[in-house]
């Protein structure tokens, strides 16, 4: 069975931890936190974290794939 290489999620947590997003990152579970939600993070994490528009751009970009 193919594994699925990058996972993903979404959530609304204002702020999580430096040292989740990164094991998170090693993981290859890609954090998915609205724009405005951004603010919370620093900037080393917000260079690496998604905005959901972003995600759906993704999403949408594979669906024609």
């Amino acid at each position: 069975m193919k594994r699925v290489p990058q996972k993903h999620l979404i959530t609304i947590e204002p702020a999580l931890s430096v040292g989740t997003t990164e094991e998170m990152e090693k993981s290859h579970l890609q954090l998915i936190v609205p724009y405005g939600l951004h603010a919370g993070y620093t900037a080393n994490q917000k260079s690496w974290l998604m905005s959901v528009s972003d995600f759906i751009c993704l999403a949408a970009s594979r669906q024609n794939l």
